[in-house]
């Protein structure tokens, strides 16, 4: 059977609440599933990889994934910009850009 806990420890910012888990009996070694500042987030962090062991999935592999925010080119927030200007839209011929 799967372990989950939130233990507290003290450090020079504060308390932190250290989530582990096991993903099996005994035999599994303890893992660290993140470190919080509060104890809202870690109590999210445990529900996450516990819905992962309930479903028999690797929570490891939800704690690696990384979202990338999507990188916008100057070029493009301008074009943005412009687009988004009612007075840029009424008269097409005085634009923003330079020539």
């Amino acid at each position: 059977m799967a372990t989950l806990t939130i233990t507290t420890r003290r450090a020079k910012s504060g308390k932190r609440y250290v989530v582990r888990f096991r993903r099996g009996g005994s035999e599994f070694p303890i893992e660290h599933g993140g470190s919080f500042k509060t104890k809202r987030e870690a109590q999210i962090r445990r529900d996450v990889i516990g819905g992962e062991l309930a479903a028999g999935r690797d929570p490891r592999d939800v704690l690696h994934v990384r979202v990338v925010p999507a990188t916008t080119s100057f070029r493009e927030w301008g074009d943005r910009f412009v687009a988004s200007r009612s007075t840029c839209r009424a008269a097409p011929s005085t634009t923003t850009e330079s020539t």
